[in-house]
């Protein structure tokens, strides 16, 4: 099974502008996703679908390649990732570049490890043919409630947990994703703190936060193995 990764990070972002290049840890953010997903070594063809150079330039230093930027038209604030990313499959097979198998990995999730690219890749393999999605758990379904128009609350009932999906991982055939089928959709779970999608500032210092407590317990760990 031929497998392609693409991490679609267009230049635009209105809550956290220039969002795909912010420094994680002294690194684009864009670069640790470049990382985990080179590490993984699940991919026969690793590619940033973007239509801004700097990123571009920024992913390809990172270990991914940036065959052509995508059109303007397919970077909008409302463009559907979809399109971007058939766009960029079609591309491929123009030259030649066919898969069987299609990782979507976001850039603002960049707490996903190589690690989750392998064991989500498992799990595609085991239960095929399927789709595969990232999920965090939140809390258990008795925590929540919706509310109508009128500020009512109607509590939910049960034990099991309710899961986020985090937009860390997507995996699907290319033939699927690019007819747009939907075959059953199977959960790899996450832990909250590797699920974490920056969207706005205090997201990127929750990384930031995560990632230096981190490296103190490697720290730590290393000192105690040493002493």
């Amino acid at each position: 099974m031929r497998t392609v990764g693409v991490i679609p990070a267009r230049g635009g972002s209105k809550r956290l502008p220039g969002k795909n290049l912010a420094l994680l840890s002294g690194r684009p953010l864009i670069a640790h996703t470049c990382a985990a997903a080179a590490n993984s070594r699940e991919f026969h063809a690793l590619y940033v679908n973007t239509d801004c150079e700097a990123i571009a330039e920024a992913a390809v230093r990172a270990g991914a390649a940036c065959p052509a930027l995508r059109p303007a038209h397919l970077a909008e604030d409302d463009t559907p990732t979809r399109d971007a990313v058939v766009w960029m499959l079609e591309y491929l097979a123009q030259r030649n570049e066919r898969y069987d198998a299609l990782v979507i990995l976001q850039p603002t999730s960049p707490l996903r490890t190589a690690a989750d690219i392998r064991a989500a890749m498992r799990s595609f393999r085991q239960h095929a043919p399927c789709r595969v999605t990232s999920v965090s758990p939140i809390a258990p379904t008795a925590w929540h409630a919706r509310m109508d128009s009128n500020g009512r609350l109607t509590r939910m009932i049960g034990d099991e947990p309710l899961m986020r999906i985090n937009g860390a991982i997507y995996i699907h055939r290319v033939s699927d994703y690019t007819t747009n089928q939907q075959p059953v959709e199977i959960a790899y779970v996450m832990p909250a703190e590797r699920g974490i999608d920056i969207d706005a500032r205090h997201d990127l210092d929750l990384c930031e936060f995560l990632l230096t407590r981190a490296s103190s317990a490697r720290d730590a760990t290393l000192v105690e193995t040493l002493s």
